[in-house]
């Protein structure tokens, strides 16, 4: 099932996906190259043997007819699925979730987790889990990206505005 498209121009863009029970990830989309693979210091990993371990820069490329690229791990159990992927030009602009229930967010980009891996959750932008964590309340059933160009976040009118806050 094909959940987003996107069109990208940069391999250092990247794609935020969201899913309806409140997890988000960020991935580069990459080159699609084989690179060694590097520890957080900057290190090459090397496997047994002493022979140099390979990633994929980003997402890997696909040849027509492959099954394509798994990009989110999700809550099979309680059949989570993914309800936005996005191109992210900037880490500072914001994002809106609205849920079923009629509760609306805003978050940061940069407040996502940036993943490597391709099977990995992401971030819980929003909890919407039960006391006994046996299932989910509510759901997002909509998002917005806004550039951060158009927010001037020092401008305490329009945080409040946008927090919802009126004037007196």
């Amino acid at each position: 099932m094909v959940a987003g498209m996107v069109a990208m121009l940069e391999a250092e863009e990247y794609i935020l996906t969201i899913s309806k029970y409140g997890m988000a990830k960020r991935s580069v989309l990459g080159s699609g190259d084989r690179i060694p693979d590097t520890d957080a210091e900057g290190n090459v990993k090397t496997n047994e043997d002493g022979e140099t371990k390979f990633t994929t820069d980003g997402y890997r490329i696909t040849r027509p007819g492959a099954k394509g690229v798994r990009t989110m791990k999700l809550d099979e159990e309680h059949a989570d699925s993914i309800i936005s992927v996005r191109t992210v030009p900037d880490l500072n602009d914001h994002l809106y979730l609205l849920t079923k229930s009629g509760m609306m967010i805003r978050i940061r980009v940069d407040q996502t987790k940036e993943t490597t891996g391709k099977a990995t959750r992401g971030t819980r932008v929003m909890e919407f889990r039960d006391k006994e964590k046996g299932g989910f309340t509510d759901e997002i059933i909509f998002s917005s990206r806004v550039s951060a160009s158009l927010l001037d976040e020092g401008d305490d009118e329009v945080d409040a505005l946008l927090a919802g806050d009126e004037e007196e």
